[in-house]
């Protein structure tokens, strides 16, 4: 009877995704860098290269055309011109750069594109549209993912079903349906780390190296696999040496890792022989390194609009309070059955690879960007720590097992209800504030202080609001009776000091670029 009950559980779980395929391929649009990976997609299958031509962006402003968007065509003769990178090579500030020779490229990488080309071929034979071929690759890397967590990763049976749910319902419902690499990139990094973990480095570090052909920060939690592969060896016999690194474990730490590396620098080098830069993107200014702060690193994961902590919050509660629970323990030196110490350090270890991709992504000019519910960057990088949690609750023991997962899921499940299964309600708009943090910016503006970025281009409802030269007065809710203002560092000062004279509870917070909050409570224009 369990075989059979198992039986059409798995059926189930079959029908389901094939059911939440059909419907993604519905709602798949084009959106964000999408128009780049359709032109490289295009133009890999015209004339089997890279190169973005003339013949592919007439392809990509007919499809529009198609479809009353005629306002938006590409004029491919401007396309990539405008400035100029060190090297001579020219970029637009749009997504295209031309080289001295004029062969135009966009600044992503084509490898994703790459990878849809076989469902393209299928859609236009079936009369289906492109986005459609998008969605089915996202699909294929997710099934991908999964077949690996059911056929051979060594969770248990809780845990992989537990894994599997929370990766389907923890953001990936809400970017499976975009032209962009996220669900790839994140069924990659998953992939890696189920296969590293199982000591399968070879493997673990070329789906790794996939993703970051994309994603660019990818190639620091590489370096971790790396460093895995060299202490923890996948011959059985070596895993009680792990202080002793013997040469043949250097030898096999650099054979898995040597080619990954190279096809995760494919990028680079493409870039480095086509344009002179490494890094377009970063080269065309829209990657500053003096952005780096902790600041930004604390909205990937807290910030009330788009961090991790608004889709995904029951695991890093969790994440957090097991972590905190278990150093406690420690410092006062007691020890509990019901925390397995090695469960805890796979939290740990979820938390720093996260934290080691997060830290170079904070370079990113454009932090507000287009997302759906959660910022796409927080997406994947919460999948270490999601596989941390996994395994956190799949060694507790029996009873608590079932009810961390319960836990889990239902919040999960929670999430998924307020934001739309596709992440695309208006509570999951990048423009606009999440509908609970409107009570904490009238009532307690102090306990929340985003970005410059998030809270100018939320509170006028529209991208580039913010003014490169700190200026201007953004205030919330209206000028009237603003609880929240941000203005700059010296205007902030004066006003501060002018309000505090009248209320005590006025407080002002320093942000990066020269800004400032002045944040005054509601209860400040009370009369006594």
């Amino acid at each position: 009877m369990s075989a059979l009950r198992q039986c059409f559980f798995r059926t189930g779980w079959i029908l389901g995704l094939a059911l939440l395929c059909i419907f993604a391929v519905q709602q798949g649009e084009l959106k964000g860098d999408g128009r780049e990976y359709l032109l490289y997609a295009q133009a890999l299958s015209d004339h089997a290269s890279p190169e973005i031509r003339a013949q592919d962006v007439a392809y990509l402003n007919a499809l529009r055309a198609s479809r009353e968007a005629a306002a938006g065509a590409v004029d491919f003769g401007t396309l990539g011109e405008g400035h100029h990178f060190a090297s001579g090579a020219e970029f637009d500030g749009q997504g295209f750069v031309r080289t001295q020779g004029g062969q135009v490229y966009a600044w992503h990488f084509w490898l994703y594109s790459l990878c849809v080309l076989p469902f393209l071929w299928l859609v236009r034979s079936l009369g289906g549209v492109p986005e459609t071929a998008f969605v089915l690759c996202n699909w294929s890397f997710v099934v991908l993912a999964l077949a690996y967590l059911f056929r051979y990763w060594r969770g248990s049976g809780l845990q992989k079903w537990l894994l599997a749910s929370l990766f389907l319902l923890g953001g990936t419902s809400y970017y499976i349906w975009w032209v962009h690499p996220e669900v790839f990139t994140a069924s990659l990094i998953l992939l890696g780390l189920m296969a590293c973990s199982d000591r399968r480095y070879g493997f673990g570090m070329g789906a790794t190296a996939l993703a970051a052909t994309q994603n660019p920060p990818v190639l620091f939690l590489m370096v971790c696999m790396a460093g895995g592969a060299l202490l923890f060896p996948s011959e059985a016999r070596e895993r009680g040496r792990l202080h002793v690194i013997s040469l043949r474990q250097v030898v096999c730490a650099l054979y898995v890792s040597i080619p990954a590396f190279a096809l995760a620098l494919a990028p680079v080098m493409f870039y480095r022989l086509k344009l002179g830069v490494a890094n377009p993107i970063a080269a065309a200014g829209w990657a500053d390194w003096s952005l780096m702060s902790f600041d930004r690193l604390w909205s990937v994961y807290f910030d009330l609009n788009m961090g991790m902590i608004v889709a995904l919050p029951a695991v890093l509660l969790v994440a957090v309070l097991s972590i905190l629970l278990f150093v406690g323990l420690a410092v006062m030196g007691a020890r509990s059955r019901l925390l397995p110490g090695p469960a805890v350090l796979a939290v740990i270890a979820g938390i720093v690879a996260s934290v080691v991709m997060a830290v170079p992504a904070l370079s990113t000019t454009n932090w507000n960007h287009g997302q759906a519910a959660f910022g796409r960057y927080a997406y994947w990088l919460a999948v270490p720590i999601v596989l941390g949690v996994v395994v956190l609750a799949g060694s507790l023991p029996g009873l608590l097992q079932r009810w961390m997962a319960s836990f889990l899921l239902l919040v999960q499940l929670a999430c998924v209800g307020y934001y739309g299964f596709w992440g695309d309600n208006w509570r999951s708009s990048y423009l606009a504030f999440k509908p609970f943090v409107t009570r904490v910016l009238s009532h307690y503006p102090a306990l929340y202080n985003p970005l410059p970025e998030i809270f100018a281009e939320r509170l006028l409802q529209h991208e580039n609001a913010l003014p490169q030269i700190p200026g201007g007065r953004f205030a919330y809710p209206d000028e009237k009776q603003p609880t929240k203002l941000l203005v700059s560092v010296q205007e902030a000062e004066a006003l501060g000091g002018a309000l505090s004279a009248s209320c005590t509870q006025v407080s002002i917070v320093r942000l990066e670029q020269g800004w400032a909050y002045v944040n005054v409570p509601m209860s400040c224009y009370r009369k006594p």
